[in-house]
């Protein structure tokens, strides 16, 4: 039995540590109307809501580095069928408020359009954040400022930078800490799951061997289980440090019956 229950230590340290969730994908957001062009095409249904907090569902008819124009869609009398209009809407950068993917059914998706600074913003002095630039450079800095167009920053030797808010492309606050509670969760259930498929997989290769009565080996093998998975899955998400995307994130849906705000949280692998 010793061996059995090293082994048995064995495989579900591996288990957990192989289920453990490694990263999540940020969400694409256009920093700019011309920055859309990456993330739709014509053809493609979605959701305008402009600056007078009319909403227009409609098809794109084209995208350019100044306007977004899109063919309104309706619902027949009684909601039966989708009737495509002559109605040809044209957005400029000044009238749009929000765009919201959409789908041939109206139903509206995640906000694409426009990122919002509000989480770089409220970063305390000192946050360190590695940004990516428009020319494809990476840096790291440690986030002092922020102004209507520019950010005031330190670079890893204390030495004062300033960068124009156009010059970026995405800033990622760093070593973000995964909750623990939620590894230990996740550990406990795979462990116990594990527990009792090795405690089975012990019975049926066992044969003549000496081994205790199912009923009371059962119950041992969940609890055992449990115990390890909970603890690795806690000691991997307390040693888990990732990346939280801050820019671009969807600027705060704040008009109307809309409120929220779309974060992006990824982890390293």
């Amino acid at each position: 039995m010793r061996c059995f229950t090293r082994r048995s230590l064995e495989a579900l340290i591996l288990t957990v540590v192989t289920l453990a969730p490694s990263a999540t994908s940020a969400q694409a957001v256009a920093t700019t109307l011309g920055g859309l062009q990456a993330l739709l095409t014509k053809g493609d249904y979605v959701v305008v809501l402009d600056r007078s907090d009319r909403e227009t569902w409609g098809i794109v008819h084209h995208i350019s580095a100044s306007e977004l124009a899109v063919v309104r869609v309706v619902r027949s009398p009684g909601g039966t069928r989708v009737e495509i209009t002559s109605d040809t809407r044209v957005f400029s950068l000044e009238r749009v408020q929000l765009i919201l993917a959409s789908d041939p059914t109206g139903r509206k998706g995640p906000a694409i359009y426009p990122a919002s600074w509000a989480e770089v913003e409220k970063r305390p002095a000192g946050t360190d954040v590695l940004m990516s630039l428009q020319t494809g450079e990476r840096r790291r800095y440690r986030f002092q400022q922020a102004t209507s167009d520019h950010l005031r920053v330190l670079t890893p030797s204390g030495r004062p930078e300033v960068l124009a808010k156009s010059d970026i492309r995405l800033i990622d606050r760093r070593s973000v800490a995964d909750p623990s509670r939620d590894g230990a969760v996740k550990g406990a259930f795979i462990g116990t799951g594990v527990g009792l498929g090795l405690i089975a997989i012990g019975y049926a290769t066992c044969g003549s061997c000496d081994a205790a009565e199912r009923k009371v080996l059962y119950p041992v093998g969940a609890a055992y289980g449990a115990g390890i998975g909970a603890i690795v899955g806690w000691v991997i998400d307390r040693r888990h440090k990732g990346t939280e995307t801050v820019f671009p994130i969807v600027s705060p849906m704040l008009s109307g019956r809309k409120k929220g705000v779309t974060v992006s949280v990824r982890f390293d692998e």
